[in-house]
């Protein structure tokens, strides 16, 4: 640790550095107000640029109403856009539809053989009914 005793640059008082050997103020508050006192000229011209920007965009005529051309072109942008989604897409990734899935259950039998259960004593072949969500055992002779 440091022994030597410094002077601030801001206030004039002496003190020991707590974190490392070349400190140059007693403090943070120190350290920040004499920045900003260095910065003045600098922070003056800025926040007269920036008074300069906000006059200059406030004399600027602004439209901020809805217009039926803005309108027409932001539908037609997004029609646009949906048309190319469709275009480039490729069949597998696109999502199922209530009528796809509706067509699909349709499709399916009500019963599902199961491959991976033996018959039962009498002869009869495990299947699923959909219906139900069991399995049932069906003669060998029916076809569904």
């Amino acid at each position: 640790m440091e022994t030597n005793t410094y002077k601030c640059e801001y206030c004039k008082k002496k003190y020991v550095p707590k974190r490392r050997r070349v400190q140059k103020f007693c403090s943070n508050s120190c350290r920040v107000s004499f920045h900003r006192l260095k910065n003045l000229g600098e922070v003056k011209k800025t926040t007269e640029l920036q008074t300069k920007k906000k006059e200059q965009e406030n004399s600027k005529v602004k439209i901020d109403e809805i217009s039926v051309s803005g309108v027409a072109n932001s539908a037609i942008g997004s029609g646009i856009v949906e048309i190319a989604k469709n275009i480039f897409t490729p069949e597998e990734n696109k999502p199922a539809t209530k009528g796809d899935i509706l067509k699909l259950a349709s499709n399916l039998k009500r019963y599902h053989q199961i491959k991976n259960l033996p018959p039962n004593a009498m002869g009869h072949i495990p299947h699923f009914d959909l219906h139900t969500n069991n399995v049932i055992y069906l003669d060998i002779t029916l076809t569904f």
